[in-house]
């Protein structure tokens, strides 16, 4: 769709309007008349005074149409359309477009980028069974992994995960996160990439799906965003239960040379 607002890339023989609008009675030709005037620099109150338009001038966006476009909706094929915008809002006119059938709506580029996303039924249903393919890539990922020994860690890499575990307030090893952009450790984003490097911190199968921008089942590798995801810290000590772990593992002694054969059970 153009960038630029133009009344005639729309088509004025497929408009519709609320119940109540004042425009529901013109003929396309006369539509397109009082809107070419209305988005120039006619002011709103002599353009109702030219069309014996009887509504306040501040009322009057609301009676626009909903119009037709050449874009199909990818679901049932049925064409989309745009809401008019108000004069002074004209930059939004292509903000999104929607399906009159299924509600499917199609955000354009600056309100993806914003976090905009269709709602409708089968989008659901999309972003669903994308979940599941995510969680099972993730999953057998992690299972074909093996975990590491706490015997074998250095020095750094067990004070990297205290650091991990403790700026992002964590109360298991599994589901760390999402990192926190505000934590007061400012090196926590450099410590998740070098865990994640290591093998000592793998992707929770319960990350959002953004974290896998671009993913594509099958053979085809998918795009990983560290900074979105939660963490399953990828370590064992048979000696050890999980909760011991994690408590030793955020909670380094500091009387300790944290050489783990040192480390007595209770």
């Amino acid at each position: 769709m153009d960038s630029e607002f133009d009344l005639n890339n729309f088509d004025f023989s497929d408009i519709l309007f609320q119940n109540d609008s004042i425009l529901a009675d013109k003929t396309p030709e006369e539509m397109k008349a009082i809107l070419t005037d209305y988005y120039s620099d006619l002011s709103v109150k002599k353009l109702l005074s030219k069309y014996d338009l009887d509504v306040h001038p501040s009322v009057f966006p609301q009676s626009l149409p909903v119009v037709g476009v050449e874009t199909k909706c990818p679901f049932d094929g049925y064409n989309m359309y745009i809401q008019l915008p108000s004069k002074t809002r004209q930059d939004e006119w292509n903000k999104k477009m929607f399906c009159l059938e299924c509600s499917h709506v199609i955000y354009n580029k600056e309100y993806v980028s914003l976090g905009y996303k269709c709602d409708c039924q089968r989008c659901q249903e999309q972003r669903d069974k994308l979940i599941d393919e995510l969680k099972t890539v993730v999953i057998e990922n992690n299972v074909n992994q093996s975990k590491n020994a706490y015997s074998t860690l250095s020095i750094k890499s067990i004070l990297n995960l205290a650091c991990l575990l403790q700026a992002l307030r964590a109360k298991s090893l599994i589901d760390v996160g999402p990192y926190d952009e505000d934590s007061e450790d400012p090196d926590l984003f450099d410590r998740i990439q070098e865990l994640f490097h290591t093998g000592l911190i793998t992707p929770s199968e319960n990350s959002s799906v953004d974290t896998f921008s671009g993913f594509k089942s099958g053979d085809t590798t998918y795009n990983f965003y560290p900074s979105r995801a939660k963490w399953n810290i990828w370590v064992k000590d048979d000696r050890l239960n999980e909760k011991q772990l994690f408590e030793i593992l955020k909670n380094p002694h500091p009387g300790l040379d944290l050489v783990a054969s040192r480390i007595l059970c209770k």
